[in-house]
């Protein structure tokens, strides 16, 4: 069967599993995944500001593969089970969520808040929130804090680890919390 566009938003998916595609309209679009929900298919924003919430999905990963078709990134989710298109922004669960950057291109990770931030792959920018752990790609990966204390920590017994080429400025603290830490450099590190 051939896949239709789906033209209202938003879009909540709740157990899709023979889907092949779901697909906003040219205006903003929000899709919404459940914590256990299943999509086979392809999201597909379109243009316009589109928004993937998988706020409900715990121990979510997203990883940034591209630029999308139309605006926005393309990327996959370990909540999806799927691949996704053209998305501006990613609204995820803090706590043990993880967004991995474009491998092979120069990012710029800006943080805003609270596990929340920008990610731009040199042409297009991602907005995200609720994210615990921010992971670079294989090319320059700039982390910028904001202009107030900033503080990279990890919990008790846990390892911060920078490796590869990296910036970080304006990140004020280096916290590893009780226990048992280390903070591991390695590569091209420089601190602005």
């Amino acid at each position: 069967a051939q896949a239709q566009p789906v033209a209202s938003a938003p879009i909540e998916v709740a157990a899709l599993g023979n889907i092949q595609l779901a697909e906003g309209d040219a205006g903003g679009d929000t899709f919404t995944i459940n914590d256990g929900a299943t999509l086979t298919g392809t999201i597909v924003g379109g243009t316009g500001t589109d928004v993937l919430d998988i706020d409900e999905a715990t121990s979510a990963t997203v990883t940034i593969t591209g630029a999308g078709s139309s605006d926005g990134l393309a990327g996959d989710s370990s909540a999806l089970s799927s691949t996704f298109n053209d998305i501006d922004t990613v609204q995820m669960v803090a706590g043990s969520s993880t967004l991995t950057g474009e491998a092979g291109t120069t990012n710029t990770w800006t943080l805003t808040g609270a596990n929340a931030g920008t990610y731009n792959n040199g042409s297009q920018t991602l907005t995200f929130s609720g994210v615990t752990n921010v992971t670079g790609g294989s090319g320059t990966d700039t982390l910028v804090g904001t202009s107030g204390g900033d503080t990279m920590s990890s919990s008790a017994n846990k390892t911060i680890q920078v490796t590869g080429s990296v910036t970080a400025s304006e990140i004020e603290n280096v916290d590893g919390g009780g226990g048992a830490d280390a903070i591991t450099l390695t590569h091209d590190f420089t601190s602005v």
